[in-house]
C-alpha cells in the first residue's frame, strides 16, 4: 500500500472522528449551542444572517472536504471559485445585517 494513501486514510479518519467527538459533545451538552442562532439583543429573535452565515460555510467546507477525500493527485485541490463567491456574499450580507442593527441603536 502507498504512503499517500496510508496517509489519506489517516486524515480522512482524523476528520471523522473530529466530527464526531464535536457532534457528541453537542449532544451531550458539554458544547453549548443554545443562542447560537439568536440575536444578541434582549428580543432573542434568529437572526437570519447568523443562520445563513452558518449554512454557506458548512455547504462550502463540506463540498472542499469532498475535494480533498477524492483527491489522488497528493496535491490540495483549488478552491472553486463560486464558493468563495458564496462565502464572500454571505459574509458580506452578515457584516451588512450587523452594520444595520448597529446604526439603528445609535440613531435611536
Amino acid at each position: 500500500m502507498p504512503v499517500a494513501h496510508i496517509l489519506h486514510l489517516e486524515v480522512l479518519g482524523f476528520l471523522y472522528a473530529l466530527g464526531g467527538t464535536v457532534f457528541y459533545r453537542i449532544l451531550t451538552n458539554r458544547i453549548h449551542v443554545e443562542g447560537l442562532f439568536s440575536q444578541k439583543d434582549a428580543s432573542g429573535q434568529t437572526s437570519p444572517g447568523r443562520v445563513q452565515l452558518l449554512l454557506a460555510t458548512i455547504a462550502a467546507s463540506a463540498s472542499y472536504l469532498a475535494q480533498v477525500a477524492n483527491s489522488t493527485n497528493g496535491k490540495m485541490p483549488d478552491v472553486d471559485v463560486n464558493w468563495l463567491y458564496l462565502f464572500g456574499g454571505s459574509s458580506s450580507v452578515y457584516a451588512l445585517e450587523k452594520a444595520w442593527a448597529a446604526w439603528g441603536k445609535k440613531k435611536s
